[in-house]
């Protein structure tokens, strides 16, 4: 082919924290060779960083080295961060078929484990026990390949706060920020604890710095950060962080019921219907009286919990 029909590529992977160029390559292509291109640099920077394809640099890290489960693993993350009944349940195959794989997969054991968890808010309370005993033989399971991978210590976090063992919670959690500083992750699940534990400014805090390394990802940061706003009473605020949400992840689905919930706090009451309307457009509604009961239940400041769920009640929200 003559020169005009082919492309030069140059191709860097960044360190978004550090700001440095961990892996870079360049690649001469035709234009027929552009489809496949990405999947080549995807395996020269496998390859070149001699990672075993997820996060991690060996098998003990809990990843996996077999291509298609990675791929269905990543599948299951970006369904389970649309935070749907839908999303949910997608994320749930995908993560199985990754253990279908390669049994020995451990991350996608703990993220199978997150889709239960997550989903225990529309579970029938007769079905709670099967539910969490897949969750603990996954968490057991993940522990023989993996014990110091940080989901599956935010996954023990998490399990002790289903418990209502709320120092166990945080204490995990902080174990998992100091394990993985620089995951997103780690500062999201202790921002979410500290905010159960009443810790609202902390909270705060951990929650801008999961932003700040994912925010690509950090729809349900940005929203945990606005109710920490609201138990402050910082009204205004919690709406500002709300309104982006809406408009930079218009599929995520329990954006305009908490939306609704700050503006019906703010006693912008027309706004608040205005949102509760918009949740059957996007999706059969995620977000209930009844689900938010149990997501704040295991908040210490009581008050701020009742306040939270009345103001979704008050604003039409259903049951």
């Amino acid at each position: 082919k003559s020169a005009k029909d082919r492309v030069r590529v140059t191709a860097q992977l960044v360190d978004a924290i550090r700001g440095t160029v961990v892996w870079s390559g360049r690649y001469m292509k035709t234009v027929d060779d552009l489809l496949a291109l990405e999947d080549t640099i995807t395996a020269q920077i496998a390859h070149s960083l001699d990672i075993r394809i997820t996060h991690g640099t060996r098998r003990s890290s809990g990843g996996t080295d077999q291509l298609e489960a990675w791929n269905a693993y990543v599948e299951g993350q970006n369904a389970y961060r649309v935070f749907t009944r839908a999303g949910n349940i997608r994320a749930r195959n995908h993560f199985r078929r990754a253990l279908e794989l390669d049994p020995d997969y451990a991350e996608a054991m703990v993220a199978l484990a997150h889709t239960r968890l997550l989903g225990l808010f529309e579970t029938p309370a007769e079905e709670w026990a099967h539910a969490l005993a897949e969750i603990a033989q996954l968490k057991d399971r993940a522990k023989q390949i993996a014990p110091r991978m940080p989901r599956l210590i935010e996954l023990r976090s998490l399990i002790a706060l289903t418990e209502g063992d709320l120092d166990r919670a945080l204490s995990e959690a902080e174990t998992m920020a100091r394990l993985d500083p620089n995951g997103a992750e780690s500062h999201y699940t202790l921002g979410r604890m500290r905010f159960f534990a009443e810790q609202y400014e902390r909270a705060i805090d951990s929650l801008r710095t999961a932003t700040r390394i994912n925010p690509h990802h950090s729809a349900p940061y940005a929203s945990h950060e606005a109710f920490a706003h609201l138990a402050l009473g910082q009204n205004d605020a919690a709406i500002d962080v709300l309104e982006s949400v809406a408009v930079q992840w218009p599929d995520y689905g329990p954006a305009h019921a908490y939306l609704a919930i700050a503006y019906q706090l703010a006693e912008r009451f027309a706004d608040a219907r205005e949102q509760v309307a918009l949740m059957p457009r996007i999706s059969p509604p995620e977000v209930t009286v009844r689900s938010l009961e149990l997501r704040f239940s295991p908040m210490q400041d009581r008050e701020t919990a009742n306040r939270i769920v009345n103001a979704a009640r008050q604003a039409g929200i259903p049951d």
